[in-house]
């Protein structure tokens, strides 16, 4: 094996390693290091687990399902645990992150595979002094693998600042990051001029003499904020994926509470718009919008839906409170009639935003494109982004709508 590399301030302990699912696959030669440098690479050594190629995807063919097994070289000819303060320094972390995660069994499925310490958060930097080293799906831990993405990820880096600068350069998560981030500069934009410029504007279309209140204002900014929280929790989840196993389970709830945020937000203005002269059907439903809002993120934190084991609640959650916000949708439109409930609530803009969510949900759910042709959607045009894509459409157009009932709802009775 080779010996350390470079100055004994650098401490940098360069190694090699071979892909072997039945030995370990990293050993130190400690044979060429002064005492001080063996205390730190035996310590690290002994946080580090035999590295096997776990392979967590059924292969859609025989022959790629024995080539996952075979003992073939590891691609990267050199691995490097870097950095040796940042190391223990994540040792401790994780200490005391274990005496924390360790009573609920949080993630505990992930905390005894190959690519993890025991303390739940893996001490091994793969290339970590070389930001833009991409790594394939067999060097990666489980819990970042996405099905039918071979390659193109980024390896785990434990620092916010290494995360933020994958932003330029390419790799599987580009496209997430990169869609979202879009979506939250075009509503940031939009926050700045809704206020001095389209709600006036908004409210005098059908009558000239009308003034909007302080109750428009905050309904359609409760929207746009809404929607800005969940894009940043997107952004902010794809961003640090790659930090490690702690960091990635919680923004990834984080994501999961920005999803429930903007499912309620959305149907915000569509409740308030439609009861509008019906007080006591407003103050219901804006009530049940914030009780099922509170619910909701109280369930993700407490139940740990980011868990994978408790995956098959997402969309239980998802579908049960967005089912709660189509309730006054409907009960609007069949107290208004169609043609009034077109304009009062923008009815067939809501029916196109929850069709472009539907649309970019079954897409993701189906792994579509990839699912048919893995590995050629590794960086972009996987169902991952064009959900994004989805997401920020109809974000986009049901902005109009509430726009638009908010235009009705000033207009000069006939």
């Amino acid at each position: 094996m080779d010996a350390l590399e470079g100055q004994s301030q650098d401490r940098r302990a360069t190694i090699s390693c071979i892909a072997d699912l039945n030995s370990p696959l990293y050993t130190w030669d400690l044979s060429s290091l002064s005492g001080s440098q063996q205390s730190w690479v035996a310590t690290a050594s002994q946080q580090i687990r035999s590295l096997h190629h776990r392979f967590s995807l059924r292969m859609s063919t025989p022959k790629l399902r024995r080539q996952s097994i075979s003992h073939s070289p590891h691609s990267l000819e050199q691995c490097e645990c870097c950095h040796c303060n940042e190391l223990f320094a994540s040792i401790r972390r994780s200490k005391l992150l274990a005496k924390k995660t360790s009573a609920d069994g949080s993630y505990s499925e992930y905390s005894n595979t190959s690519w993890e310490a025991d303390n739940k958060i893996s001490t091994v930097i793969c290339n970590a002094n070389e930001a833009k080293q991409l790594m394939s799906v067999f060097q990666i831990p489980a819990y970042m693998v996405e099905a039918f993405i071979w390659d193109s990820y980024r390896p785990l880096c434990f620092s916010v600042k290494d995360c933020v600068l994958s932003w330029f350069y390419v790799h599987s998560e580009l496209g997430n990051i990169l869609t979202h981030l879009c979506g939250a500069v075009i509503f940031f934009g939009l926050a700045l001029v809704t206020g001095p410029l389209v709600v006036p504007a908004a409210v005098r279309e059908r009558n000239s003499t009308a003034k909007a209140s302080a109750a428009d204002y905050i309904i359609v900014y409760t929207y746009i904020m809404a929607v800005l929280f969940c894009l940043a929790a997107s952004v902010a989840f794809h961003t640090l994926a790659c930090h490690s196993q702690h960091k990635h389970f919680h923004s990834l709830r984080c994501d999961f509470i920005g999803i429930l945020v903007l499912i309620v937000g959305s149907f915000v203005p569509v409740g308030y718009y439609g009861f509008l002269h019906s007080r006591g059907m407003l103050i219901g439903y804006m009530t049940m919008f914030v009780f099922i809002g509170v619910v909701g993120v109280a369930v993700s934190v407490i139940c740990h839906v980011e868990n994978p084991k408790r995956a098959r609640w997402r969309p239980v959650i998802f579908m049960g409170i967005s089912g709660a916000g189509l309730v006054p949708v409907i009960h609007a439109a069949v107290l208004s009639g169609y043609d009034k409930a077109v304009d009062k609530i923008s009815l067939w803009y809501v029916i196109g935003m929850c069709l472009l969510y539907i649309t970019g949900t079954v897409i993701y759910s189906f792994k579509l494109p990839e699912r048919y042709r893995p590995g050629k959607h590794d960086v972009f045009l996987h169902s991952h982004q064009i959900f994004h894509v989805f997401v920020v459409l109809a974000a986009t157009l049901h902005y109009v709508g509430v726009v638009r009932a908010l235009s009705w709802a000033h207009a000069t009775p006939v």
